[in-house]
Order: C-alpha cells, then structure tokens, then sequence
C-alpha cells in the first residue's frame, strides 16, 4: 500500500547496508537480464499499458511519484524505440473500490491495453484482482504489500515489493534488536492493509507486544489508545501500522500527552503528506518500508536526476517511484522481446528476470518478488533518511 505523495534507531553498520546494495545489483542467471532501456522494439500502433493508482482521494487523481515512475519509463522506453511507441493510460481518483472495479472494467474491455502497473493500494488489489484476472489482464504492482494478495489463485497477478508479512517481521526485529525497545505498542488504524501489517508484527513481537489496538472512526479512540501508553517512555517503541494522516494524529496526541517513545511506522510514512501533517514532531521517526532508498543503490543518483528534470515538482525518493519504474520496464521488456498480446506477456513476466535499479526482480509461481529487502529511515531534518536494512531471512 502507498499513498500518493509518500510512494514509508540507532544505527545498521554501512557495511552491511553495501553488502544488501551489492546483492540487489547483481548479476542474474536467468533467461532474459538487462538494466537498461529495451531498444529495437517494433509494436502495434496504440499499444497501451494501464497505470492503477489511488481510488480514495476526494479530489482528481494526484501525480504521484509511483506514477510519474511508471511514466518516466515509458517516455525513455519511447525515445528509445521510435517504432514502438506506448502509451500509458493512467486509471485513478475518486471513487473508492466501486471506482477501481470499473477502472479493471474498463481495462479488460479495451484489448489495447496488454498490461497494468499496479493497482497502487492492496485493497484496490483486492476488487480489481478478480477483474484483471479474469480478463487476462497481467498485472504488476509496485506497492501492494498485503500479504495474501497472492494467494488468491490469480495467475495473472504479480508484484515487485514484498509483503507486510516481510514489514511487520523486519519491524519486528529492529526495535527488538536494535532499539531493544523495552515496551512496544502496536497500532493499526483499522483499515484491512493495517490490520493484516499490525497482525504480522504482533504475532513476531509475541509477548513483547504489550499493548495492541486500533484506531476507529470514533475521534475518542485515539485518545483511548493515548491513555493506555501513558506509561511509555523514552525506551519504549510505538509501532503504527497504518495510514500517514493517522499516523500524525496519533503522533500529535502522544507527545502532547509526554509519551516520548520512539514512534515507528510503514512504508505509508515516508511521504510529503505525513511529513507535513506531523510537522516538527516527525523528527526522529522511524519507517520501515519495501521502497528502496536511492541512496543505497548504484543506479539511485543517475535515476533521481533524470526524474527530476522530468518532474521538477516531485520527489523521487517519496513513494515507490524506483519501483515502479522497474515495474514499467520490466512489462516494456516483454513488449520489446515480442510480445504482443496480454496472454505471451503474463508468460514473459513469470520466467523472464530483470536486472531493474531497486534489485534484481524475478517471481516466485504466486507472483511474489524473490528475496525482498526491508529498509529503515529515520526523520532528520524534516526528511527521511535511509539509515539501514534488516534481513527478514533469518
């Protein structure tokens, strides 16, 4: 799950943090492997991939870093194969899941569209999956982390992040293993995404959790939960799985009520919705997220740069904008080996492995990403700032 403008201790040696670097970058045994942009591609005229974003903003569909990611592979892919020329049809808004079912629709019934990045929200994955599925739509998304999105039987689905199940176990062990955090809390704010992530660091965390709850529509819960932690000190950890507004109210409550404990959320906090909403009180924040920190990676500098001048406006470290450029490639990849229709594509995409600049991406037979990374940031100087890694491996 992400949200549009996100995109998510002491601290985990640089050399560990290198040596994760090094392992995502490198080489693959695979049939097809490559990091650059496909070239010498020839497609049908009106080639299209969908781009499922957001469907519960009340507004018009945001530019969201994960899109402009996708969109910024699209236009290279374009500059680069003048005889295959795609376009990216973005599916987002208003509307709810009702919105995104007819988005799926829509997609199944315009045989143009050989493929979609995304949808953007796990919940969206939920209503549009069976859509896409039974239209035999391949699917890829770059943010959806719940964890039994994939096990749902959909043959068409992939995903290019892991799961809450590696969130909630990597969460886990940070604030056990590295802020030794005496008393934790964990928090969800009702939403299914929160509640499957809340449930996974619960289940790791065992009798160390020593309060749970969640956040309801009701005003008062917030203050309900504030009250349980009044015992919470400088050396305890409340952990928030849920969304970055939330996350903020929560936060605002806490410190006026002098709980000082290190707050740690998800991959919905590095954001410029959360960041502003909590203001100075997000100083010190921990997020653990799937997104990767182009700081961490070879290729990181190079991609920011070019995201910029292309988008002056948006933030390339917000959100998954890296991943969803891999996610966009790795379709455009398939197209430029031949592929040409929805069926030859979704069988490219489940053997096909592809050297992207957040890792090396190859599925498992669910769909799942192989081998996924949980990265760690910290709020410093009103951002966030990759601070480390945590193996959920062993």
């Amino acid at each position: 799950m992400t949200r549009p403008t996100r995109t998510h201790s002491a601290a985990i040696w640089a050399g560990a943090i290198a040596m994760t670097a090094g392992l995502l970058l490198g080489c693959s045994d695979s049939k097809s492997s490559t990091t650059s942009t496909p070239t010498g591609a020839t497609c049908a005229q009106g080639t299209t991939i969908a781009f499922m974003g957001r469907f519960d903003e009340a507004g018009p569909a945001v530019e969201s870093p994960t899109q402009l990611g996708a969109q910024l592979a699209v236009d290279e892919f374009n500059k680069a194969n003048p005889k295959c020329q795609v376009t990216l049809d973005v599916q987002a808004g208003s509307g709810g899941e009702t919105a995104a079912v007819a988005a799926a629709q829509k997609i199944v019934a315009t045989p143009q569209v050989v493929a979609v990045v995304g949808p953007q929200r796990s919940g969206d994955v939920v209503v549009a999956g069976p859509v896409l599925n039974a239209g035999g739509v391949p699917f890829v998304s770059a943010t959806a982390t719940r964890t039994d999105l994939s096990s749902q039987g959909w043959n068409m689905f992939h995903r290019v992040v892991g799961t809450n199940a590696n969130i909630g176990t990597g969460a886990a062990k940070y604030m056990t293993e590295t802020l030794h955090a005496s008393k934790i809390a964990v928090i969800d704010d009702g939403t299914p995404y929160s509640v499957d992530l809340a449930s996974t660091v619960s289940k790791a965390l065992g009798a160390k959790a020593t309060v749970v709850d969640s956040i309801t529509d009701d005003p008062a819960s917030v203050t309900a939960i504030v009250s349980k932690l009044s015992g919470f000190g400088a050396n305890d950890a409340v952990y928030f799985a849920g969304y970055e507004l939330n996350a903020a109210q929560l936060l605002h409550q806490l410190r006026a009520a002098g709980v000082t404990s290190t707050f740690v959320g998800a991959d919905t906090l590095p954001s410029v919705t959360f960041l502003n909403a909590a203001g100075s009180e997000a100083e010190g924040v921990i997020a653990t997220c799937l997104c990767t920190p182009l700081s961490e990676i070879s290729a990181g500098k190079d991609f920011g740069k070019r995201f910029k001048a292309s988008f002056p406006n948006s933030d390339p470290n917000q959100e998954y904008a890296a991943e969803s450029f891999d996610a966009t490639n790795l379709i455009l990849s398939t197209i430029a080996a031949g592929n040409d229709n929805r069926s030859t594509i979704a069988k490219a995409l489940s053997t096909t492995t592809w050297d992207g600049i957040t890792r090396n991406i190859r599925f498992d037979a669910k769909g799942d990403v192989v081998d996924p990374v949980v990265w760690v940031s910290k709020v410093r100087g009103g951002t966030f700032v990759a601070i480390g890694s945590v193996n959920t491996n062993k």
